[in-house]
């Protein structure tokens, strides 16, 4: 049972206040849940909104019906109403407007006056989260957990008795849905991130702020003081790649952070890590571009970008997350890459799933094991760059008497500079050549649905939920339908998508971006085209009802 709830306002409202205290009261409650922000880039006004799907069982993505939508402005009402299911509520303002008739449940509540009469001028939030606490059921003494370290007694007062008012005055209850009473946590995909890097041991993280990667930065400032680790906020993207490739050839587990614009910055320093074979994990978090683009919205338009990024020939791996519980352990699992094969590591994330907040399982740390891959023992003959060997320990500057040399020029096995034409031929065949090791450690795509069925949908990133949840309800349908899920994209994993071509499915990329990157990939990889394509390149994230939809008219062409 779901149960979804879109609240939205303009900036200023306080739309992240309740989101932020909804989610907290729903874990409290032990349910499961799945918020996504849809913001504007600016401080006031627009059009913002927070879509929050409640389960007890666990939630991947949103759904497109909406069973509450709680309108702070007539705008949102204009623009969601259709969505509401049949017994949908709207909960309002009393200056929002309303189509004639309304075939909807309707709970007007006059928030000036509320926040008048308890002397809550700003609480527009808590109006808000009262009202939608009773329309789902829950007891009144949920809103007993209204605190925030940064209030003061007087604000907490005051937030909890304009909810408790609010709650009075809603009439309208929906069928609550069963609590599941399960352990989990709640973060977002950015937090995964900051915690991925801090159990795989990141002693140093540098960036520049810029949405919508900046909440990595941000969460993991709060544990510069409980472990080993330093948090730089650079003057620029140049100076976080290049301080990262300095901690790093020092014998720190270093990353840093951007999106698109910030990455085009860091092109050279990806270079440098690389031709250095200094281990770096660098995050993208993909937005629309080009330039500025839409800084607030999501796309998954960078893979091209990044899977040639900076000039010359060179290993790299490129991981995607799957979902906020993926981005923890495909971040940590990134440093141990990146330490084992001396490449850089890109991390595909994108604004959907930073932003998005859930419910997820305890991480197993006990199953994480940490290799820095550092010489224990230093040989006499020991060299930096050696020919002999692919997957080399390294030593790093102090730990011996060793010299240790790192150069952005081409060098030869001890960082010497050198133009010696056999030496560089050499020395890029043995980077190169660190490809098909990596490849032994890519992960195959997950093969969800029937593995027989004709049509299988192909996607990555963070559209794996939404497509899973468009198999389903395929599959519910009585349809034959399956989906691969890429994680890991370079190398490409091909073994299973080989036996799917080799059987005749057929094969439909969903991908946010207008060209189909991953088909792209694909097509250069294995020389084989995929001529079916569901893309969305609007700045939204897809929904399972977009999938479904345009699956429709595909097989009826």
């Amino acid at each position: 049972m779901r149960i979804n709830i879109l609240i939205g306002g303009s900036a200023g409202h306080g739309i992240n206040t309740i989101d932020q205290f909804l989610t907290r009261l729903l874990t409290k409650k032990g349910f499961h849940f799945h918020s996504y922000k849809d913001y504007m880039s600016r401080i006031r006004g627009g059009t913002n909104f927070t879509h929050v799907t409640l389960s007890d069982q666990p939630v991947h993505c949103h759904d497109d019906a909406l069973d509450v939508i709680v309108a702070l402005t007539s705008e949102i009402i204009k623009e969601h109403y259709d969505r509401l299911t049949e017994n949908g509520l709207i909960i309002c303002d009393a200056d929002v407007v309303l189509p004639e008739p309304c075939r909807h449940q309707v709970t007007r509540l006059n928030f000036k006056e509320i926040l008048k009469e308890t002397g809550n001028t700003k609480g527009y939030s808590m109006v808000a989260l009262g009202a939608i606490v009773k329309a789902i059921g829950l007891e009144e003494s949920t809103l007993n957990h209204l605190v925030d370290k940064r209030w003061t007694e007087a604000i907490i007062d005051a937030n909890t008795k304009t909810a408790r008012m609010a709650y009075e005055a809603t009439h309208c209850v929906l069928i609550s849905i069963p609590k599941t009473n399960e352990d989990h946590l709640v973060m977002s995909g950015n937090q995964a991130v900051a915690l991925g890097a801090l159990a795989a041991g990141v002693g140093f993280y540098s960036a520049y702020p810029m949405a919508p990667s900046t909440g990595v930065m941000s969460y993991l400032t709060q544990y510069e003081t409980r472990y080993p680790l330093v948090v730089e906020q650079a003057e620029d993207e140049i100076a976080a790649i290049n301080s990262i490739i300095s901690a790093a050839s020092n014998g720190l587990r270093s990353m840093t952070s951007t999106s698109g614009g910030g990455f085009s910055l860091m092109v050279e320093g990806l270079g440098f890590a690389a031709v250095a074979e200094v281990p770096v994990v660098m995050l993208d978090v993909q937005r629309p571009g080009p330039a500025t683009g839409m800084a607030t919205r999501t796309e998954q338009s960078d893979l091209n970008f990044v899977l040639d990024a900076s000039q010359g020939e060179f290993p790299r791996i490129i991981l995607s997350f799957n979902s906020i519980e993926d981005a923890f352990y495909k971040t940590f699992r990134a440093f141990n890459l990146s330490d084992k094969y001396r490449v850089p590591v890109i991390l595909l994330s994108d604004q959907y799933l930073a932003d998005s907040t859930s419910t997820v399982r305890e991480p197993d740390l006990k199953a994480l094991k940490i290799d820095l891959h550092l010489v224990k023992e230093v040989r006499e003959d020991y060299r930096h760059h050696d020919l002999r060997t692919l997957v080399q320990d390294r030593v790093v500057p102090g730990m011996t008497s060793q010299i240790v040399m790192n150069d952005s020029h081409e060098h030869d096995e001890n960082g010497s500079v050198t133009e010696s034409a056999s030496n560089r031929a050499a020395m890029n065949d043995r980077r190169m050549s660190k490809l098909n090791e990596i490849i032994k450690e890519i992960e195959e795509p997950r093969l969800i649905g029937d593995p027989e069925a004709k049509d299988i949908l192909i996607c990555w990133g963070s559209t794996a939920g939404v497509v899973a949840a468009a198999v389903d309800n395929l599959t519910g349908q009585g349809r034959s339908v399956g989906a691969l899920i890429f994680g890991d994209l370079y190398p490409l994993p091909t073994k299973t998508l080989t036996k799917l071509i080799e059987r005749g499915a057929r094969l439909i990329n969903v991908e946010g971006n207008y060209q189909g990157q991953l088909r792209q990939l694909i097509s250069r990889e294995l020389a084989y085209p995929i001529h079916h394509s569901i893309l969305k390149y609007d700045g939204r994230q897809f929904s399972p009802g977009y999938i479904l939809k345009a699956y429709e008219e595909m097989i009826q062409k």
